[in-house]
């Protein structure tokens, strides 16, 4: 789950786009799914969402104490939390 915002997403993968299209002397009108095979370099929400779960999975493994705190918090039911969190993903999980 990506918590960065749409705006800021599409921003992130326009300027690595740019930036690899300058590098590999590409045409500034190939396609993102071009550039991504080219460079080799994974879409700006793939590795977003691969690094909250590598963060998450961490946390948990090394007994992060606010993490902690927070997903207790979060299993038991906190009406602090809106319906869609990134520990919804690990609700099951985190219990």
């Amino acid at each position: 789950m990506l918590y960065l915002s749409n705006k800021l997403t599409k921003t992130l993968q326009t300027v690595q786009n740019t930036a690899f299209k300058c590098i590999y002397k590409l045409d500034f009108k190939t396609h993102t799914e071009e550039v991504v095979k080219i460079s080799g370099v994974d879409l700006i929400k793939n590795r977003a969402n691969e690094l909250n779960t590598k963060f998450l999975n961490n946390c948990k493994k090394f007994k992060n104490p606010l993490i902690e705190d927070l997903t207790n918090e979060y299993l038991q039911g906190s009406k602090n939390f809106k319906k869609k969190t990134f520990l919804c993903k690990y609700k099951t999980s985190l219990g």
